[in-house]
């Protein structure tokens, strides 16, 4: 894997302390809703808030290769291929037949969620490439930003 992009993430750091830009108190309360940051100040009243703050997995705009490395399948998961990489059944049956394993390109948020049903189904699989955010399938803190 490249680098952990979500090291320097700033959901994942927090605020941490801030400080107020009007009377540069200390007190200053900062959080982030969404995609805004919010700053209040309660010594002088400031409150301000400001756009655009998605973590690195929210701008992903990649796709990735989701690859089926599982070769011999129960009658039940190659339906649940055929069903999550919204494949015909009998298609992925064929592939599987000629040793050509199925694969889906998908955006990061369904790739990940459909690797985890895959693989609850016992069906071994990989992401191509390897998504750089080593904290995705953890993170609380995402906005869930999902692209079909």
């Amino acid at each position: 894997m490249e680098q952990d992009l979500c090291k320097n993430c700033i959901r994942a750091r927090g605020m941490g302390k801030a400080v107020c830009p009007e009377c540069h108190g200390e007190n200053v309360q900062a959080w982030l809703e969404g995609p805004c940051m919010f700053l209040c100040c309660p010594d002088c009243g400031l409150e301000v808030i400001g756009g655009s703050f998605y973590a690195p997995c929210e701008q992903d705009d990649r796709k990735y290769e989701l690859r089926i490395r599982s070769q011999s399948l129960t009658r039940e998961q190659i339906l649940a291929v055929g069903r999550y990489l919204k494949l015909p059944v009998l298609e992925v049956k064929k592939r599987l037949d000629e040793g050509r394993l199925p694969a889906k390109e998908l955006y990061l948020g369904p790739a990940v969620s459909t690797k985890e049903l895959l693989e609850e189904k016992g069906i071994s699989c990989e992401l191509y490439p390897v998504p750089p955010y080593g904290r995705y399938r953890v993170c609380r803190r995402k906005m869930e930003i999902h692209r079909e």
